[in-house]
């Protein structure tokens, strides 16, 4: 799955990918709470990225290549820069097979399937 994410994150891919998420928790407190929302991955034929279901909806356009790594636990993962297109802020998507975790300053948001 990870490949597929590769493909699909770097420029000269713009295959739509739409991920359901239905809980979310913070980096400052581990408990998980119900949500639903979608994010939708290269929009539009773009690399940008979508996120549906919050308060309103949040596009985030990709500046940055694709790092992929590994967690100390095994579980790998793609790690990529992105401005916010509201208020151009640097934020960082960690993108892995059942979560994704976006890195707002030293905090986190994760949403989990």
């Amino acid at each position: 799955m990870l490949c597929f994410f590769g493909a699909l994150l770097t420029a000269s891919a713009q295959e739509k990918f739409i991920r359901r998420y239905t809980t979310v928790s913070k980096s400052y407190d581990t408990i998980q709470k119900p949500l639903n929302i979608t994010i939708v991955f290269n929009e539009n034929e773009t690399t940008d990225i979508v996120v549906y279901g919050l308060k309103k909806e949040k596009r985030f356009y990709k500046i940055g290549e694709v790092e992929r790594g590994k967690t100390e636990g095994g579980y790998e993962y793609q790690y990529v820069a992105y401005i916010d297109s509201e208020d151009g802020e640097k934020v960082f998507f960690q993108i892995f097979d059942t979560a994704c975790r976006i890195f707002i300053g030293s905090e986190y948001v994760e949403y989990q399937q």
